[in-house]
């Protein structure tokens, strides 16, 4: 779902929280940084989510509750 633009929870180095912390950072500054922020990474998400076949932060999983003769 989110590639760069979540914090990667799912993750077990420090580097990719600490890059991703130091990167949205500075949006919390101030609004039209983050808007700034968001234009630029949007692409780079887009392409990502072609390419990447699991995310480091969000993760959707969909199950089916097996009964009834099903």
């Amino acid at each position: 779902m989110f590639v760069v633009m979540n914090y990667p929870a799912d993750t077990k180095g420090r580097w990719p929280k600490w890059l991703w912390t130091a990167m949205v950072a500075p949006a919390m500054l101030a609004e039209p940084l983050g808007w700034l922020l968001g234009a630029v990474l949007y692409p780079v998400e887009w392409v990502l989510n072609r390419v990447v076949r699991e995310s480091p932060s969000v993760e959707l999983m969909v199950v089916r509750k097996a009964g009834n003769g099903e």
